[in-house]
């Protein structure tokens, strides 16, 4: 739990138009009180067998994560033009103009989880395990609060059969594995299922019929039918042991697939920058490969060599209405004209560079051969 922590950002402004130019100083205080906790219940079955060959443990728990956000912004202008920032900020009360407050609560973000585990395994050699999640979010509104969660992996111990006795001696660890899960992610700003309004100051006071209005929409734009994004996930793999377990490594195949995207859709001419929606579909997927060498394995000292290589390749499947998003920080590494840094596109992989191509660059040698001399006339 984290109370009353505190953040302080202080910046100076020079040459504003209000106070004739004049510095003006915008201080911003935020305070953050997060709450998490977590009550979990495990149970070993071991008295239900009557021989030890079954083995069976359950687990159930859930989870409460609350925070609260408060962000207290002051503005002072109209400071004499001789002042330092040091200056302005210790000598506040110098400001000649009305001091400018903003005090923003966030939303209450609320989270609350259930869970439940349970894990079954057969002499050591046959494993199952099955997760179930529901959590409620209060990012989300009506039906779409609750999202759910299954996941559910098998193994088999292979090194455990029967008929793997005879090679003990070169293999000593064989195990097959494989996953399927879900999970999901809410990581959106708080308050994005309905409207906010801020303060109306300067060029940003409107009037409806011949009356000011004060508050202005903020802009992005409010939408109630947001829910949980979710990713799916299937895996397989192998684990083995050689030669005493000197050599030990895994085979890991996995396909991670994404889908009600919670994206920030441009939505040009409706007055509002943007809006998230759940929009698109996004697939991963690789192999990776792990490797150790126990090269010496004495009592007070050892030395392992560890290698490890992926193959990993990800996609965007779809964007919804969209083919493409351009994103970025318009650092113009590549020129002015290209704007954003980023593109994400249809059918290509995520964090794409976007700019211009580089086909090269003239040599003096390369002009030498198109030059010509032309003396006189036309």
């Amino acid at each position: 739990m984290t109370i009353g922590f505190t953040e302080q950002q202080r910046t100076i402004v020079k040459n504003t138009p209000t106070g004739n130019r004049m510095p003006a100083v915008i201080m911003a205080e935020g305070k953050r009180l997060r709450l998490r906790n977590t009550n979990t219940l495990s149970y070993d079955f071991r008295g239900l067998f009557n021989n030890s060959d079954h083995n069976l443990n359950v687990l159930v728990g859930h989870e409460v994560l609350t925070s609260n956000d408060n962000t207290l912004r002051s503005t002072l202008h109209g400071f004499d033009v001789l002042f330092t920032s040091e200056e302005a900020f210790r000598l506040t009360s110098l400001a000649k103009f009305p001091i400018s407050v903003s005090n923003f609560y966030s939303p209450n973000d609320h989270l609350l989880s259930f869970f439940a585990r349970a894990n079954y395994n057969y002499r050591g050699r046959y494993f199952v395990e099955g997760v179930y999640r529901a959590d409620g979010s209060s990012r989300f509104l009506g039906d779409n609060v609750w999202g759910y969660f299954p996941s559910m992996s098998v193994g088999w111990k292979i090194s455990e059969e029967g008929f793997m006795s005879g090679l003990l001696n070169r293999i000593n660890l064989l195990k097959l594995r494989a996953s399927y899960g879900e999970s999901g992610n809410n990581n959106i700003p708080t308050g994005q299922t309905f409207q906010f309004f801020e303060p109306a100051t300067g060029t940003s006071l409107g009037w409806m019929n011949g009356v000011t209005t004060y508050l202005t929409p903020s802009k992005t734009m409010a939408n109630p039918d947001l829910k949980w994004e979710t990713t799916v996930t299937t895996n397989i793999g192998l684990d083995y042991g050689l030669l005493q377990n000197r050599i030990t490594g895994t085979i890991e195949l996995y396909r991670n697939l994404t889908k009600d995207l919670l994206v920030r859709f441009p939505t040009t001419g409706t007055g509002y920058e943007d809006q998230y929606r759940n929009m698109g579909e996004t697939e991963n997927k690789g192999i990776e490969l792990s490797l150790t060498y126990a090269a010496i394995d004495k009592e007070d000292y050892g030395l392992n060599i560890s290698a490890n290589i992926s193959f990993n390749r990800n996609k965007i499947i779809s964007l919804g209405s969209l083919q493409e998003i351009t994103a970025g920080t318009n650092s113009n590494w590549a020129s002015t004209q290209i704007g954003n840094d980023y593109k994400v596109a249809v059918g290509y992989a995520l964090g794409q560079m976007y700019g211009y191509l580089n086909d090269g660059r003239y040599e003096v040698s390369d002009l030498k051969d198109t030059m010509t001399v032309r003396i006189g006339g036309f």
